[in-house]
């Protein structure tokens, strides 16, 4: 995959995260992360490197979570993220059921 993220203020979440759903290799995703951080610190003249890496890497890791079990796997593993509900790995639909039941009750 050739890193190249071109985004303008009008990207859509689809835009910049389904690209990163077909990377197979670790150096084309921290590329490609780069890419990603350099557009999130794009659109906020105070936002710190570390505080768009978080960001990015956290978004990967919910994106991911609506791909198939070995894609989300895959993806968070190169790009060293999890989903901010599920972890790193895919759960099963009954125990994405169960987590999403007991985080209504707690809300």
């Amino acid at each position: 995959m050739n890193a190249k993220l071109k985004l303008g203020i009008a990207a859509t979440i689809g835009d910049k995260y389904h690209p990163a759903m077909k990377i197979k290799t670790k150096k084309e995703a921290q590329a490609y992360l780069g890419l990603l951080v350099q557009h999130n610190m794009s659109l906020a003249a105070n936002r710190t490197q570390e505080e768009a890496i978080r960001i990015e890497k956290s978004n990967l890791g919910y994106f991911a979570g609506y791909y198939d079990a070995k894609t989300m796997n895959r993806v968070n593993k190169l790009f060293n993220t999890t989903h901010p509900v599920f972890g790193c790995a895919a759960p099963s639909p009954e125990k994405a059921l169960k987590i999403g039941m007991n985080l209504s009750k707690r809300k």
